[in-house]
């Protein structure tokens, strides 16, 4: 199926996609490998030292990480003998990911995580690397020196990264918590609004997750507690003000099972699978029915959810149906309910059986369980 210029208002397919998203279940490793001369490919792949992705010799296959620069989404598999750019729909139709597999090469990708204009991934062997603008030192390598090929950050064990606008966070097998680039709204949750170039630790331990946004951030802690910083004018801490934070508080409620930070709003599943969301609500991102905003979790409808991807100014998430809903802003069709009508409260995306989704600023994409990606906005 060729790409459609314009399309907007509904899901299209585009090229197979399998990476990490927002936050939700079991988040498989993408079939993809980074490389240098330090970091050779596993057995059956050689690497490209001048791209630096591993070329599969099996199957004459390129996997890369080739940050896009609108969509925001990195994995595109392309032809090792000719160069033909994003592949049509279904050309990979039926073959399987990588899911949670443990027979995923060495090294190969855990998370992928990307923002503004910079792109961070974790591998498997607990490495960080990021690629990108760094004017502000968001890719940790203690430089403002921008990045064509990606960089490794610290020689550190890392078991997840997050890239906000410009600023990433990424959290060590040992539950300390590491921020750097940007802290103009003290984002970066060292108590102070100077910029780093270099990983510098968010005080308190055992955490276990990370999500950076706009210009706040916001982790989950081993007691599942969800602990926030940064920019809080609209309330997206969600600890009950509007006060900026330069350091962790944390938010409303307990027993979190995950937290995802938008532009200037956030949301986060419960244990017992609710949603709920806070902070800017200008064009009903928060998906409470109103347009106000809210500086405490607000229950999103009575569904029960598995995943949820607060955007710049609209959401969407996954029920446990495998259902796709979206609200907020919808300006240029990123709700995918083929209008361009702006809502407070969750319409359905056509189709079913959805397995992730992915908000950006004015799109979003959405992988199904046949493996086929969805695009729209």
């Amino acid at each position: 199926m060729p790409r459609v210029p314009g399309h907007f208002g509904l899901p299209v397919a585009t090229a197979l996609l399998a990476i990490a998203w927002a936050c939700g279940p079991c988040e498989p490793p993408v079939p993809t490998e980074v490389c240098d001369q330090e970091h050779p490919c596993p057995t059956g792949y050689k690497c490209d030292l001048a791209r630096h992705y591993c070329l599969a010799l099996d199957s004459g296959s390129v996997h890369a990480l080739d940050a896009a620069s609108d969509s925001g989404l990195s994995d595109r598999s392309r032809d090792a003998t000719a160069d033909r750019g994003p592949l049509d729909a279904g050309s990979d139709a039926g073959q399987p990911d990588a899911g949670c597999d443990a027979s995923v090469p060495p090294r190969a990708i855990r998370s992928l995580s990307t923002l503004g204009s910079h792109t961070c991934v974790t591998r498997t062997d607990n490495t960080l690397w990021c690629w990108g603008s760094n004017s502000n030192g968001q890719l940790g390598d203690g430089t403002t020196d921008n990045r064509t090929t990606p960089q490794r950050t610290a020689a550190a064990v890392w078991a997840i990264g997050s890239a906000g606008v410009a600023q990433t966070c990424a959290v060590k097998t040992d539950g300390t918590l590491w921020c750097w680039g940007n802290n103009f709204y003290s984002q970066l949750g060292d108590g102070t609004r100077q910029d780093r170039y270099s990983p510098t630790q968010v005080e308190g331990a055992e955490w276990t997750s990370v999500s950076t946004g706009g210009y706040h951030t916001c982790g989950i802690k081993t007691d599942r507690t969800i602990w926030c910083w940064g920019h809080n004018y609209h309330g997206e801490i969600g600890d009950g003000t509007t006060d900026n934070r330069t350091t962790p508080v944390q938010s409303g409620g307990s027993s979190w099972s995950c937290v995802a930070a938008g532009n200037n709003h956030t949301c986060a599943i419960d244990g017992s699978n609710l949603l709920w969301c806070w902070g800017y609500n200008q064009f009903g991102q928060v998906g409470d029915g109103t347009s106000t905003a809210k500086s405490y979790p607000t229950r999103v409808t009575d569904n029960t959810w598995s995943q949820v991807a607060p955007g710049y100014s609209h959401t969407c998430g996954i029920t446990s149906d495998n259902a796709l809903w979206c609200w907020g802003n919808n300006q240029d069709g990123q709700l995918g309910d083929g209008t361009t009508n702006s809502t407070t409260v969750p319409v359905q995306v056509p189709g079913n059986q959805w397995a992730r989704v992915s908000s950006g600023a004015f799109h979003t994409c959405a992988l199904k369980t046949d493996h086929t990606l969805w695009c729209w906005g």
